[in-house]
């Protein structure tokens, strides 16, 4: 670990370039392009001392700021990086998986759907419940035991879908679906 000032600097930040390690937290000329750490830094700084005058007498105690400011620079950096994504309309979303790769998944779910719906609908009514299914109980059907590498006819989508986090597949499948109930 490295300390640049008061800030202890882990080894897991990236260089762009191979200038000297400090020199990304502390830019000099262009070098600024690499590093917003410096501008988040005087940010979180400026906070902190608006926070911390003691011609205020509702502050929070230092340890509740703290989380305070960390959980919102968090919010508004993930909040700012889907702006940013979008902003540039590089084909990419915020996770960095390619639109088109989340449309090719889209479809494959459909196509799984349109295959298996009347089946499990059939199965609904035949069992006196209802002919109708929620938005949710429809993703977790398609997404369910390899119906969609076997009706998706995308198998590379199908396996790039399959090595994503668990959450980010039933959002996926999930924006596929785009009404609330689903029935005859």
């Amino acid at each position: 670990m490295q300390t640049i000032g008061n800030l202890k600097l882990s080894d897991k930040a990236v260089q762009i370039h191979l200038y000297e390690f400090s020199n990304v937290l502390r830019p000099r000329g262009h070098m600024k392009k690499e590093s917003i750490g410096v501008d988040i830094l005087d940010r979180l700084m400026g906070a902190y001392e608006s926070w911390t005058d003691k011609k205020y007498g509702d502050n929070p105690d230092t340890t509740t700021l703290l989380k305070l400011l960390r959980r919102n620079m968090e919010e508004e950096m993930e909040g700012a990086w889907k702006e940013f994504i979008d902003e540039l309309d590089i084909g990419v979303d915020e996770d960095m998986i390619s639109k088109d790769m989340i449309k090719r998944i889209q479809v494959m779910a459909n196509a799984t759907w349109d295959v298996i719906a009347s089946d499990v609908l059939t199965l609904l009514r035949d069992q006196a419940q209802s002919e109708e299914m929620d938005r949710s109980e429809v993703v977790d059907v398609v997404c369910d035991a390899g119906y969609m590498l076997a009706h998706g006819n995308d198998p590379d989508a199908y396996t790039y879908w399959k090595n994503l986090p668990p959450v980010k597949r039933t959002e996926i499948v999930t924006s596929a679906f785009p009404c609330q109930t689903y029935g005859w």
